[in-house]
């Protein structure tokens, strides 16, 4: 049974100036339960009755501030809110419940899910009386102490540093994105392909390791075509090589110019601030290869030359005869 009861700003005013802040919702509840004798009301009525007390309490708290703790100049400022619509209660009463020798009866329609098991629809629905009852600041604490009493250590102490300093919120979560995107981050082809030659990979043993570390949710391993890719990427281009039945012939030049190029890719961050501009050595590329040119001349000879230098290997293959 539902039951509608009121009452004016002004008295209720009155009577919230009566008590301390730390007794007054206890004694505002006391004061509404004997001005319209609420003897019989639910449990969960007299939660949502007390959950309005402590609102409205909020809100007059926050007017008498402002106002400088001063009757007079509260009367005065908040008149057209005092005069206003008055405060309502809707108060449900208790009812007798049938005896039963068989079973509890069960509450019709479908079962409430625990808070924990419910959606963020549902959760925001059931804490709103809370959200507008308390401030931001008595959650937070009101979390704190419900975390640290349960044995979450390291939840309590998160939740105290950020709500003693708001900022760290936006670190926090700028840390936590920066570990999400590191954890995620794939190998590159390159860093692929050094993987797959550090573990003396096979084909079929890369493909597998990729397939069940994608089942679990990383996606780090770039497929086999990459690595076929960042393999031919190490090779000379096929102007420079030449094969036939009896032997296989790469130019010097191209093996070199091709080392300097990987180097340079592999640090070029490094290259970039080491090599000064506008110097002869503004092209790094040009200016690695000269480098290992020079080394290579003496390893090689100096027939290799620095720019041009189209040497080739002289191993001598047997000749090869085919018996009839």
């Amino acid at each position: 049974m539902k039951k509608l009861y009121s009452i004016n700003k002004i008295e209720f005013f009155e009577e919230w100036l009566k008590h301390e802040k730390d007794k007054r919702c206890d004694r505002l509840f006391e004061f509404i339960s004997t001005k319209f004798n609420f003897s019989d009301i639910t449990e969960e009525c007299e939660r949502e009755i007390k959950m309005k007390l402590a609102s409205i309490s909020s809100k007059i708290a926050t007017r008498w501030v402002s106002s400088g703790k001063s009757k007079e100049r509260f009367l005065n400022k908040n008149k057209l809110w005092l005069e206003g619509q008055e405060i309502e209660f809707c108060v449900r009463s208790t009812l007798p419940q049938p005896s039963t020798s068989t079973a509890e009866l069960s509450r019709p329609g479908r079962p409430r899910k625990d808070f924990e098991d419910a959606s963020f629809k549902t959760k925001k629905r059931r804490v709103e009386d809370l959200v507008q009852s308390r401030s931001v600041g008595e959650l937070m604490t009101a979390a704190e102490v419900a975390a640290r009493s349960t044995g979450q250590k390291n939840v309590a102490r998160v939740i105290k540093d950020i709500g003693e300093n708001p900022a760290s919120a936006s670190a926090c979560l700028n840390i936590q994105q920066t570990s999400a995107v590191q954890r995620d981050r794939p190998l590159s082809n390159d860093e692929a392909l050094a993987y797959y030659i550090d573990s003396k990979s096979t084909t079929h043993s890369y493909k597998q390791t990729r397939k069940w570390t994608m089942k679990v949710g990383h996606h780090v391993f770039p497929s086999y075509e990459c690595i076929v890719k960042a393999k031919k990427g190490c090779y000379p281009s096929e102007e420079h090589i030449v094969v036939t039945q009896s032997r296989a012939e790469i130019e010097l030049q191209a093996i070199l110019n091709k080392t300097a190029e990987r180097l340079i890719e592999a640090q070029r961050e490094v290259m970039v601030k080491v090599t000064p501009r506008g110097s002869l050595y503004s092209n790094t590329t040009s200016a690695l290869t000269m480098l290992i040119l020079k080394l290579s001349s003496t390893v090689f000879g100096e027939n290799i030359g620095l720019l041009d230098c189209d040497a080739r290997s002289k191993q001598q293959f047997p000749n090869v005869s085919h018996d009839p």
